[in-house]
């Protein structure tokens, strides 16, 4: 009996010693982990030592630190930001929520054949879906969020999802690209605007996806695409 409690008073002891991201010098941050939304920021703090810690992100497009410990989200997603003091390195946990999240997110499975990716394209939020149709060998699901019509457009490539589209009719509701753009800023990272300020390129955490929004025609559009660099 002695040795199952020893035993749990080990795990405990180990538990604990995780959570708190301490190490043997008793040195500590003041969080281990923290929720923030874009543009949002956090002061990290170590604890126990009067050394300078140096910080660093595991993912920048998520969440970046400067070099007094100061966390900003930038992306949807989590990362870990790194403490150094001397030999011991601490963690933070950074969590980036989205506040907006009144459209489905396109089913982006680039590569995919047509049956499966028109299937996989209804799933999220299927109560917004006003229609669907064809044109030549591509489909557009137009959803609509109160009163406003989203059009998704998936085109193919020898049978193959090659881009995805966004698109709203900018004139018939001149007040809601600008929530769109916000929706996709707080998913994908902002790499260029141009200077017309016509087009802006974006990335995805993982740098596997590209993304660019503009505007044609009275429209605003947000297009979807692999990336050729990942």
């Amino acid at each position: 009996m002695k040795k199952v409690l020893s035993l749990l008073l080990t795990i405990l002891l180990t538990v604990t010693f995780v959570s708190c991201s301490k190490d043997n010098s008793g040195i500590s941050l003041n969080k281990t982990e923290v929720d923030l939304y874009q543009k949002e920021t956090f002061q990290l703090e170590v604890k126990g030592s009067d050394e300078k810690p140096t910080y660093s992100a595991e993912n920048n497009l998520i969440a970046s630190v400067d070099e007094n410990g100061k966390v900003i989200g930038w992306v949807r997603g989590s990362t870990t930001i790194l403490a150094n003091v001397g030999n011991t390195t601490l963690r933070c946990k950074v969590n980036v929520k989205t506040k907006l999240n009144f459209l489905p997110e396109p089913y982006l499975g680039f590569g995919e054949d047509y049956a499966k990716v028109k299937e996989n394209a209804q799933k999220d939020m299927p109560s917004t879906i006003k229609g669907i149709r064809e044109v030549d060998n591509d489909f557009y699901v137009t959803r609509v969020v109160d009163g406003v019509e989203y059009d998704f457009i998936y085109t193919f490539k020898d049978g193959k999802l090659a881009n995805c589209m966004i698109a709203l009719n900018a004139v018939r509701w001149p007040t809601k690209f600008e929530p769109l753009a916000d929706f996709i800023v707080e998913r994908y990272f902002v790499v260029r605007e141009l200077s017309d300020s016509k087009k802006i390129a974006l990335i995805s955490t993982d740098k596997k996806i590209l993304v660019v929004m503009t505007t044609s025609r009275g429209l605003f559009i947000v297009l979807f695409g692999p990336s050729t660099k990942n």
